[in-house]
């Protein structure tokens, strides 16, 4: 997101972004959920969340490690927002 939005783009604007683009939105931000709620009672699609909270930093192999364990199911997106598992973390 910075790289293409900037730094400290407003959620919506990163919904908004992710949706034209058909993009799913990874965030360690759970305020996030906030966001995609009001996002989908609006009626907009949105091809789907993940959020890590970071309670304690999460490493990139065990974030990478998280995104393969939701790769590899079956109906990775049925409920559009994911959150990762206390173990995983």
């Amino acid at each position: 997101v910075v790289d293409v939005l900037g730094q400290g783009t407003d959620d919506p604007d990163v919904l908004t972004y992710c949706a034209a683009h058909g993009l799913v939105w990874i965030t360690s931000d759970e305020r996030a959920r906030g966001h995609v709620t009001r996002w989908l009672r609006s009626g907009k699609a949105l091809p789907g969340v993940i959020i890590v909270p970071q309670r304690h930093r999460v490493t990139p192999g065990r974030f990478v490690a998280i995104l393969e364990r939701l790769a590899s199911e079956e109906a990775l997106f049925a409920g559009v927002v994911r959150f990762a598992k206390q173990e995983e973390r």
